[in-house]
């Protein structure tokens, strides 16, 4: 996620139970959100201040891409 709206500074984090919660810094917003993880699914949620909504579909997507690609393992070959 942080190459896609060029986060600069801290990235935190913290697990509650099944579920982190992060937030960074880019370009004067500050971006929050959390993924939650159980036996069957994982659920990503970001929540994008002022200038990064324009580009939230576009994050969406490639978020998406990359979670399933991550969550698929190796490719087998």
């Amino acid at each position: 996620m942080t190459s896609h709206i060029g986060a600069v500074g801290e990235l935190r984090q913290r697990w509650d139970g099944d579920t982190m919660r992060f937030s960074l810094d880019a370009i004067g917003q500050t971006v929050t959100g959390s993924i939650g993880v159980d036996e069957r699914d994982v659920r990503l949620e970001v929540n994008l201040p002022g200038i990064f909504a324009m580009i939230a579909g576009k994050v969406k997507g490639r978020l998406r891409e990359e979670g399933q690609l991550l969550l698929s393992g190796p490719k087998k070959g």
